[in-house]
């Protein structure tokens, strides 16, 4: 007979339950307490990671204080950077300085200053923020409390290698007025950034609307408020370089339009391939760059494409509802614009001033097409400016009238440039672009020959041909340097030089750099373009390595002082003022002409085209008027 097991007790399996319980609850908070200890020491590792970064810019900035302060030109240094913010920055403006708490970069005149960092209460906070995310966050938070620059001496340029996103949005949002050896100033504008409801050509439409902060806010009421006694014009530049790039003509004369109390809007050749359809930044008072959106362009290549030539018309439209422009007048600086300036310019009934300063089609990159387009502005335009006498015979076979306005220059800016001293090797100076029209063959042969000479050629070398100059120990090729500097680069030249190439590029060409070098009273050699022919004898001519070594020879051993006033007067009498006044003139009596029926035609996207009837002007003939200031100088000064 089979034996019955026992039964089990009734609360062992209860017993057994509850045990393993209470050892995974034993096991969940130990789990939790290492969790904890974990995100404790994280937290502790992140802090001192922070601490860390910030002591590492902190070691940066004192290793560079400190080989700044051993070597004897700090002092001179700071004295320079105060020159230079007292000739860049105006008056009563707010500087935000990365000085380290050095009160000796915070003294402006006429300026206040403030450190950077600052703490809760407004002084040096005695390290430096972690990240770029936190140097941003700060420098957005001094913005919204008035600050208007930021200033970079050099014991802090390593800012921008350490913090690259900050460098990134420095570059993307703001203006980089100033940079050189010696300091970098930022302009702290504030982008306004307007959406409407533009179709893309994609047909993706966005909605109308504007965003922005409490500084935007305010920025846009002075730009946007609707002024009823406004009478001038506003100005729309389709210009011919971005506002940044070497400021010469486009530059000057859009700030004196501004001066002279036009609102000007400048746009940038930098389209944004996605984005709202425009927006806005501020470059000077009463000049705002107008970024539009559109795929990537080479202004001497491209052609604007139809849909997005529409599409940025319409960007333009809401731009003028927005900003309550009335009435405004088109400057057309490139032909590259043309089919955008000419749809905005007939839709609003806006007048058309074409400012020709190049001879487009010797451009060696230059599109056919747009030689077709120039020749449509040249008829269309209701004014044509031209720079030089080449360019006015161009203009006059197709245009209706014809003003010739040559370039001038800034005469305070390059008559500050100081003089050489003596005892040192002659310097023979260039400054402007070294491209393919500057005869790099004729310096480098300059170079071989004169080895006793130092040759200083300032300015970028894209697209120019450096293989015989770099291999010559006496050229110094330093690069492009910002426009405020070039009198004290032109200070180091005993004899300036135009060695340009003779095509039909430069033979149309009216030297910027010519009227610049005559302010500063310095002698100048240069090729005999037939701009320059009737400078002579304030300038010396020269086509040939033997003339120009001559030419030079005869300035270094015989300087005259009756021709440096000569030179001096002659640029007083064309400044840029005196450029902008004959241009106003024109602008006027443009204005003032009524118009004769001129048929617009625009392309359509539906590949048809849209013909509209121009009020417009009487056709005064070909008559050309000559509005610069006595271009053959008058030796007898």
């Amino acid at each position: 007979m089979r034996k019955r097991r026992p039964r089990a007790k009734p609360n062992a399996p209860t017993k057994g339950r509850s045990r393993v319980r209470t050892q995974r609850t034993a096991e969940m908070e130990e789990l939790r307490q290492k969790l904890t200890e974990a995100e404790s020491e994280l937290s502790f590792y992140r802090s001192k990671h922070n601490w860390l970064m910030s002591a590492l810019a902190s070691q940066r900035h004192a290793r560079q204080v400190l080989e700044a302060g051993i070597s004897a030109q700090y002092n001179e240094t700071i004295k320079q950077i105060r020159r230079v913010v007292n000739s860049t920055v105006p008056a009563q403006a707010t500087l935000i300085v990365i000085s380290k708490g050095d009160e000796e970069l915070v003294q402006f005149k006429e300026r206040k200053a403030w450190h950077f960092p600052q703490d809760e209460n407004g002084v040096y906070a005695g390290y430096y923020p972690a990240n770029s995310t936190d140097a941003i966050s700060q420098l957005k938070t001094l913005i919204t409390k008035g600050g208007n620059f930021l200033l970079l001496p050099n014991t802090a340029f390593w800012w921008l290698e350490h913090y690259g996103e900050l460098k990134q949005w420095l570059e993307q949002t703001h203006a980089l007025l100033f940079r050189d050896e010696r300091c970098a100033i930022y302009r702290l504008t504030c982008e306004i950034t307007v959406m409407t409801g533009v179709n893309h050509p994609n047909g993706v439409g966005i909605p109308s609307t504007r965003t922005g902060n409490a500084t935007m806010a305010k920025n846009s009421v002075i730009l946007l408020q609707a002024d009823s006694a406004r009478k001038r014009p506003d100005v729309f530049c389709f210009p011919i370089i971005d506002w940044d790039f070497r400021f010469q003509r486009p530059q000057q004369l859009m700030l004196r339009f501004a001066a002279a109390g036009h609102r000007v809007f400048y746009l940038t050749h930098r389209f944004r391939k996605s984005g709202v359809p425009y927006t806005l930044r501020e470059l000077a008072p009463s000049v705002w760059e107008v970024s539009l959106r559109g795929p990537r362009y080479s202004t001497y290549q491209g052609v604007l494409d139809d849909g997005y030539c529409d599409c940025m018309r319409d960007a333009l439209s809401s731009l003028c509802t927005n900003e309550s422009v009335q009435s405004a007048v088109t400057v057309v600086q490139s032909p590259f614009w043309w089919p955008l300036a000419k749809q905005a310019a007939s839709s609003r009934n806006w007048r058309v001033m074409y400012d020709c300063m190049d001879h487009h089609a010797g451009f060696g990159t230059s599109n056919p097409m747009l030689i077709e387009q120039e020749r449509d502005l040249f008829q269309q335009a209701d004014l044509v400016v031209t720079s030089s006498a080449v360019l006015e015979t161009q203009a006059r076979r197709y245009a209706k009238k014809v003003v010739t306005i040559r370039n001038g220059c800034d005469y305070k800016h390059f008559a500050a440039a100081g003089h050489q001293p003596r005892g040192r090797r002659p310097v023979i100076g260039y400054y402007g672009a070294i491209a393919d029209w500057f005869d790099s063959d004729l310096v480098a042969d300059l170079a071989e020959r004169r080895q006793d000479w130092d040759f200083l050629l300032v300015g970028s070398t894209f697209c120019g041909d450096l293989r015989r100059l770099l291999r010559r120990r006496n050229v110094s090729l330093p690069g492009e340097k910002p426009y405020l500097s070039m009198p004290e680069w032109l200070a180091r030249f005993n004899v300036a030089i135009l060695p340009f190439k003779r095509n039909a590029l430069t033979e149309a060409a009216n030297p910027v750099k010519a009227y610049e070098i005559f302010a500063s009273g310095k002698p100048l050699v240069s090729v005999p373009l037939p701009e320059m022919v009737p400078l002579a004898p304030l300038a010396r001519l020269a086509s040939t390595v033997d003339e120009f070594e001559r030419e030079i020879v005869a300035e270094l051993n015989a300087p005259d002082q009756n021709l440096q006033r000569q030179r001096r007067a002659f640029a007083q009498n064309n400044t840029w003022e005196k450029r902008f006044e004959k241009m106003s003139e024109a602008m006027e009596d443009m204005l003032a002409a009524p118009r004769s029926k001129v048929n617009l035609i625009t392309a359509r996207p539906n590949g048809g085209f849209h013909r509209a009837r121009a009020r417009g002007l009487q056709n005064p003939g070909s008559r050309v008027q000559q509005a610069d200031h006595l271009f053959r100088p008058n030796t007898n000064t």
